[in-house]
């Protein structure tokens, strides 16, 4: 990674870590889309699962703000990506860009009921 940024990327993946025992401790998988369904959870949460959350959400928050220290005030980084991905309101209206990404470009969204059919 050559923007200057390594040292984020490892702190950023270590926390994605953590985040994924959390999950495998709620779900029994790192990676699910059945644990949650229509009506609820299939299960209740498993004991010791609160307080394993509290205490990443402990570590993470001075985590968050040394990526936020590390990264977004970096110099090098901050040169080499500051300008990139900007889109004109023409742009995102031709590739039929959507939603947020709409709005940064200075558009407006419409409900469905707004727009002219």
């Amino acid at each position: 990674m050559d923007v200057g940024a390594m040292t984020v990327f490892l702190y950023t993946f270590t926390e994605r870590e953590k985040l994924y025992n959390l999950i495998e401790l709620l779900t029994g998988a790192r990676f699910t889309t059945s644990y949650t369904r229509i009506g609820g959870q299939t299960r209740d949460l498993p004991d010791g699962f609160l307080a394993a959350l509290n205490q990443f959400l402990d570590e993470f928050l001075p985590q968050l703000d040394e990526v936020d220290r590390l990264l977004t005030r970096n110099p090098i980084f901050v040169d080499r990506t500051k300008d990139l991905g900007v889109i004109s309101k023409e742009d995102a209206i031709n590739y039929g860009i959507t939603d947020r990404i709409f709005e940064v470009a200075g558009l407006i969204m419409m409900s469905a009921k707004q727009a002219v059919h």
